[in-house]
């Protein structure tokens, strides 16, 4: 990201970093917060957010503009920095940390705040350069520029019709977490949703989940292609003793040190593999994967996924 001119005196605190990177996010989506709005996003009280935003505007970091207040070129460059290290330190954290992913977010938000530009440029190439974050974010690239365009929620799809996981809202965290423990993560295909007054069930990998409306507003899905919707998933658990199949892929909620053990095993998409035994206690199962005999948990087995053509 090009480096801002006209620096103020001094960064903001916090919170007033917090608000930076709120108006950056909005301004890129073509809308604005009010006060009160900001206040419960934030989870401040609203005078101490009015101090903190008097605050930035007498800094120069943004200026009144009616009812709101709108970012200054260095406002503007010092809050899509923000966003920049906040999703490549989430990125790190679901890839390297083994933190549980509703622990993601706020570790994120403590820490960002003492990323320089520079920093966030080693932090990138370190990761492979990511266009997104593991919640389907987009990731503002070096000069400040990121996709804003939204996608439906699970609320607004037809229920008849496909669709990909492309974005997992994480806040409240309450709510991010439960749907995170059903087991959704971007990259999957939900292949019908079914509507109900009190809560929202939808097939993956072979199951139908449920979550409630709240939840379910969280998951943002957009039309997946025509072959990737053709072809049914299943979890590695539901393989009967003596079936073989084709790994299709791991789950994408599995992630990091788990995510490589199961690849250093052999599980890679392509390859075939058997059911053999399970142990008296239904874990670990047995199975045959190229010619060796590998034992899973049955945690694991939930997390590899098999395909079979629909």
């Amino acid at each position: 990201m090009a480096p801002a001119t006209n620096l103020p005196n001094h960064l903001p605190e916090a919170l007033g970093d917090d608000v930076l990177k709120r108006l950056a996010e909005r301004e890129a989506q073509g809308r604005t917060d009010d006060l009160e709005s900001m206040a419960g996003l934030l989870e401040v009280p609203r005078d101490r957010l009015a101090r903190a935003i008097e605050q930035l505007a007498r800094d120069g970091w943004v200026v009144r503009a009616g009812s709101h207040h709108e970012l200054t070129t260095v406002g503007r460059t010092r809050g899509r920095h923000l966003l920049r290290s906040h999703r490549l330190l989430e990125t790190r954290f679901a890839r390297e940390s083994g933190l549980a992913p509703e622990k993601w977010h706020a570790r994120a938000d403590r820490a960002e705040h003492a990323l320089s530009p520079a920093e966030a440029n080693t932090l990138a190439d370190h990761l492979g350069n990511p266009r997104f974050d593991p919640h389907g974010d987009p990731i503002p690239d070096r000069d400040g520029n990121f996709s804003t365009e939204e996608a439906p929620t699970l609320l607004d799809w037809s229920e008849a019709e496909p669709a990909m996981i492309v974005h997992l809202e994480d806040e409240p965290a309450a709510l991010y977490a439960a749907v995170h423990r059903v087991g959704l993560a971007p990259g999957m295909v939900v292949r019908a949703v079914r509507r109900h007054p009190d809560r929202v069930e939808l097939e993956v990998d072979g199951r139908w989940l449920a979550l409630s409306p709240a939840e379910a507003e969280l998951v943002h899905v957009a039309p997946t292609a025509a072959e990737r919707s053709s072809v049914s998933r299943r979890r590695l658990a539901d393989l009967p003793p003596g079936g073989i199949a084709v790994i299709a892929g791991l789950s994408p909620v599995i992630r990091g040190r788990a995510r490589q053990r199961l690849l250093d095993l052999g599980l890679v998409p392509g390859t075939r593999i058997g059911r053999e035994f399970t142990a008296a206690l239904r874990s670990p199962i047995a199975f045959r994967v190229r010619g060796t005999l590998v034992a899973l948990r049955r945690e694991q087995t939930e997390q590899v996924l098999i395909e079979a053509k629909a």
